[in-house]
């Protein structure tokens, strides 16, 4: 990732509406996640904004983060 140069750093997602994902999706992402992570990405927090789907948003997320050992954490706005 450019203008990273080796630096750790950290994530915030923010999720609106309805926010779910297709299984395709949900693979890339967990793909794309380990590519960060190899990047130096230590944690991410997400944060629902009146999403409507929190559940489902919650556990296909926690699926990609604890696939790539990805500390996280999970707020309501």
């Amino acid at each position: 990732m450019q203008g990273l140069d080796g630096r750790k750093w950290r994530q915030i997602i923010i999720m609106n509406e309805m926010s779910i994902f297709t299984p395709e999706a949900e693979s890339v992402l967990c793909e794309t996640l380990e590519l960060r992570k190899q990047h130096e990405l230590v944690s991410s927090t997400v944060v629902y904004g009146g999403t409507l789907c929190n559940v489902l948003i919650h556990e296909q997320l926690s699926r990609c983060y604890l696939g790539a050992k990805v500390p996280h954490k999970f707020f309501n706005n």
